[in-house]
Parts: structure tokens; C-alpha cells; sequence
């Protein structure tokens, strides 16, 4: 009762607005129904355009105001709209398709972009999530060179420049277990499909990914 009144107080002194179109809305990380119905669009990519992934999930279009709340978490230090990405995962019930998940694992920084950064933006997006839905977080894939900025490459380039950039982490144990990989773009799906090829390798049993936004 103390908190659901906290909650109430908060809301009056501080109100909550959409991070797309700064509409007032009723909880703290909503979206609007509006943008809400605009941005999103639950994407399947299927297995016949992957090799390694079994399946792939996307939530929104890389626009209308979804390239804000990347952008500002990414590279602004603007973690308030972590709280907008967990109010879509929650509405949008993406945990109904992760009934087979054992552990949810992101795509890793390299160490070099990580201090400069201070933090993943795949972790601040998701991590509260997967706890919340009590899936195992795992950060056991990590960036074994520093890599080229995606965006910046064209198809075949992507695919050289992440070529042997992922390895397991030595004491990460995931023989047979169901992964979801996590990251917040997916433009070509290279970056997610190298991080599935060498978990696979090291013995898991299936891969899916979730990515917030496509870019194409």
C-alpha cells in the first residue's frame, strides 16, 4: 500500500510522458497507445534467412522517435528510457515467446568501447527485464577484438569485420541450453548471427534473439 502511494505522489510531482511524442501518459516508461501502435510491429525474421539463429524476434521500426531512445541510452547516458524499453517489453508480453529460454546472454562491447562507455546498452535495455521473468543473465560471450561500427559497412564488409571478433567466456557452461541473445539493432542480422555461430559451437542447443529496433 506504502508503495503503490509513493507511486501515486511520484506521478503527481513527476508525470510520466511518451518518449515518442511527449504525450502525458498514466505510469512512469509508457508509450502512448498511439505511438505505441505506430513504432511497434512484433517482426518474425524466419529460419530460412538464418543459418545460425532459430528464430528472431523484432519489436519496432528504427524511427518515430525509436532511434531517440537508442540513441540516448547508447551514446547520451540517457538511461531514463530504460524504463520505456521495459514498459514495451512488458506490454508487448515478449516473454510468451521465451517459454524455452534457459538464459538470456548480450551482445557483448568490446572492453575498449565498454570503458568508454561505462556500460552495455544491451544490459540497461534488457537486464531488469530477464530478472523481473526471473531468465538467467549470463554475459558470457565476449568481444575478442575491436571491431569496426557496423553501420558504417556495407554487407560484405559487416561480415568480414565481425568475422572471429566473439569467443566464449572459459568458465560460461551452456551445453545444451536455450539462448536468447539480446541487442538493440538489427539491420542485416550479421552481428547477432556471429555471436549464434560461436555459441553454437561451444554446444548450445538452440539460439533466438530479440533486438528492439530494425534498421533497413
Amino acid at each position: 500500500m506504502f508503495k503503490l502511494l509513493s507511486e501515486i505522489i511520484t506521478e503527481i510531482l513527476f508525470p510520466s510522458f511518451c518518449p515518442i511524442c511527449q504525450e502525458k501518459v498514466g505510469s512512469r516508461g509508457a508509450w502512448c497507445p498511439e505511438c505505441l501502435s505506430i513504432s511497434t510491429q512484433n517482426l518474425q525474421i524466419t529460419n530460412t534467412e538464418l543459418k545460425y539463429l532459430d528464430g528472431c524476434l523484432i519489436l519496432c521500426h528504427y524511427q518515430d522517435g525509436v532511434n531517440k531512445i537508442i540513441k540516448g541510452i547508447k551514446y547520451y547516458n540517457q538511461l531514463k528510457y530504460s524504463e520505456n524499453v521495459f514498459w514495451l517489453l512488458q506490454n508487448l508480453h515478449v516473454i510468451d515467446n521465451c517459454r524455452e529460454i534457459d538464459m538470456v546472454v548480450p551482445v557483448p562491447l568490446h572492453s575498449k568501447r565498454l570503458q568508454e562507455r561505462g556500460y552495455n546498452q544491451t544490459e540497461k535495455m534488457y537486464k531488469k527485464w530477464a530478472m523481473q521473468h526471473n531468465l538467467a543473465w549470463d554475459e558470457g560471450l565476449k568481444r575478442i577484438r575491436e571491431t569496426q561500427p557496423q553501420y558504417q559497412l556495407k554487407i560484405k564488409e559487416r561480415k568480414e569485420n565481425l568475422k572471429n571478433a566473439f569467443a566464449v567466456k572459459d568458465d560460461f557452461i551452456i551445453n545444451g541450453k536455450n539462448i536468447l541473445l539480446v541487442d538493440d539493432i538489427y539491420t542485416t542480422g550479421t552481428t547477432l548471427e556471429e555471436c549464434a555461430k560461436v555459441l553454437k559451437k561451444a554446444g548450445a542447443e538452440k539460439i533466438f534473439a530479440l533486438a528492439l529496433a530494425i534498421n533497413i
